[in-house]
């Protein structure tokens, strides 16, 4: 091997190198820090969500004409179509676009409790899913139930990131005007702010790979 290969490949090496210091998350937290999170927002009902909705009531035969099921007694998804509408039986089609899933179920059951009085009705979204990819153990497709869930939940689901990721993760999130991402860097305290630390439906989190090759001693 000649002198410049390698110093060639010395160079790489020490390019390449990240001790447990440069892979560790907030690195800037001190104690006593005051941390800010970003705030919990309810997600907003969109084209192409599907949801299933049930009304129970004490009188099951009251309220049977609202509860659509397949042969195998499942319920069949409500899908809102591209005008951000959906059709329920005795109601008919309304616009749920942009409204929260407790704004839909408010509406529904005041629709509902005209008809049978005490109907209780839930709603819940279930096309929502976040997707982890990237330089984690377990890539994963998580299923979103509620507000609430964090990009620190979701790599955790996934496995936590391998030893040679990035830790300045990308959060895809689809908008009205198009994709937004979201670059969080996992090093830093601030990223609790991040609009993208709260989860939303079809969120898509990409794990990068860090530049080289680590190498530990």
């Amino acid at each position: 091997m000649t002198k410049t290969l390698f110093t060639i490949l010395l160079s790489l090496l020490l390019f390449s190198c990240a001790g447990p210091k440069q892979l560790a998350y907030l690195q800037d937290l001190r104690d006593a820090d005051n941390l800010c999170m970003s705030a919990v927002e309810a997600y907003r009902l969109r084209a192409g969500d599907q949801l299933t909705i049930r009304v129970s009531s004490f009188d099951n035969s009251a309220v049977a004409p609202f509860n659509v099921q397949n042969a195998a007694l499942q319920d069949i998804p409500y899908i809102i179509d591209s005008e951000g509408q959906l059709t329920f039986p005795g109601i008919g089609t309304i616009v749920v676009a942009g409204e929260t899933i407790q704004q839909l179920t408010e509406q529904l059951t005041a629709g509902v409790s005209q008809m049978a009085k005490g109907a209780v009705v839930r709603v819940e979204l279930v096309s929502a899913i976040v997707s982890v990819l990237g330089e984690v153990y377990h890539p994963t497709r998580i299923r979103w139930y509620q507000p609430g869930l964090t990009l620190a939940e979701a790599l955790t689901d996934a496995g936590d990131l391998r030893p040679n990721a990035s830790r300045q993760v990308v959060v895809l999130r689809q908008q009205q005007d198009g994709i937004r991402s979201f670059v969080v860097d996992l090093t830093k305290k601030d990223c609790l702010s991040s609009p993208a630390w709260q989860l939303l439906p079809g969120d898509v989190v990409y794990v990068a790979p860090r530049r080289g090759r680590l190498i530990y001693k």
